[in-house]
């Protein structure tokens, strides 16, 4: 019918509205970690990590990671805690074509067939 057309079309929309999104918050994030772009632009670095020698170890703190549920702060759990808010504003508006559920399936498959 020309209905489920329309709203077929419409969740095109929104989900290409969504991937742009994610995509744009995903380059950012790239050049705002890019040592060359930050050099470039003479911008500040947005982690401080410090090196510690200790006797025959080298520690980093924050720590580049930590053990899953240890509730410690790393660099790649906030990093990826980043991700993973960027992939959830697709949970924040129900779809249109039934009446519950989101549109995450489909961004995720999107983005997985970038890789």
């Amino acid at each position: 019918s020309n209905w489920k057309a329309y709203v077929d079309f419409v969740s095109n929309i929104v989900i290409e509205g969504f991937v742009s999104s994610i995509a744009v918050s995903l380059q950012t994030l790239c050049e705002i970690l890019d040592p060359l772009i930050i050099a470039k632009h003479e911008m500040l670095p947005l982690f401080d990590v410090k090196v510690e020698l200790d006797e025959q170890e080298i520690k980093f703190d924050p720590p580049f990671s930590s053990p899953p549920n240890s509730g410690n702060p790393s660099l790649r759990g906030t990093i990826d805690g980043w991700l993973k808010d960027f992939f959830a504003t697709v949970t924040c508006m129900q779809r249109l074509d039934t009446p519950s559920g989101d549109y995450l399936n489909e961004i995720r498959e999107h983005f997985q067939m970038q890789c």
